[in-house]
């Protein structure tokens, strides 16, 4: 892995040791199925973290470069959300190998990892096991209506009657960036829009 040139901030932030710590959180994650599941589990989540903190374009940063989004000037702040306020003085951008964004998924992160996410967001990109947790957490915990990608990926899930008329089908799974898709699709189609899976591969 390279990581090159000044806005890279993560090239020595992410490390095994702190996944290994990390992922003993998570029994089930690359523990499910036979050897060969288990297997393509691993791989597609290194897959989506090492797209989540790539600098595009360019070969010489390519994956584990970035802990926090290059542009931090939205706050992801869903002031909406009651149940997760957002904290006062707070940002909730992209931080970590997934780039967790919106304090209606660091409030539940943090509640289920033990850390008070709302409050103290930036703890995602300056504590390494921590910031594994979370992307941990995003992989394995489903999100109404998106299925975990651990259940997609270790073929736990079953589409219900909406997945199928929206699209979202095992066999489109098979892709890396399943995640990636439903997530869009669904963001999309939240702004009166559509979305079309095959434009993100």
């Amino acid at each position: 892995m390279k990581c090159l040139g000044r806005m890279l901030t993560a090239k020595s932030f992410y490390t095994y040791d702190a996944f290994i710590t990390a992922a003993k959180s998570f029994p089930s994650f690359g523990n499910t199925g036979d050897l060969t599941t288990r297997k393509k589990e691993i791989a597609a989540f290194f897959g989506q973290t090492s797209h989540e903190t790539t600098v595009w374009p360019g070969e010489d940063t390519w994956g584990y470069c970035l802990k926090e989004d290059v542009d931090t000037s939205d706050p992801h702040c869903d002031s909406h959300n009651l149940e997760w306020p957002c904290a006062p003085g707070q940002s909730y951008y992209g931080r970590g190998p997934i780039m967790l964004s919106w304090n209606y998924n660091y409030g539940p992160c943090g509640r289920d990892i033990g850390v008070d996410l709302l409050h103290n967001p930036a703890i995602v990109s300056n504590e390494r096991v921590i910031s594994f947790k979370t992307a941990l957490w995003f992989w394995m915990t489903p999100q109404t209506p998106k299925p975990s990608c651990h259940d997609v990926i270790t073929d736990q899930w079953q589409p219900s009657d909406a997945d199928i008329a929206a699209g979202r089908l095992p066999a489109k799974a098979e892709f890396d960036g399943v995640r990636t898709a439903l997530r869009y699709q669904v963001d999309e189609k939240n702004r009166g829009g559509s979305y079309d899976w095959r434009e993100v591969f």
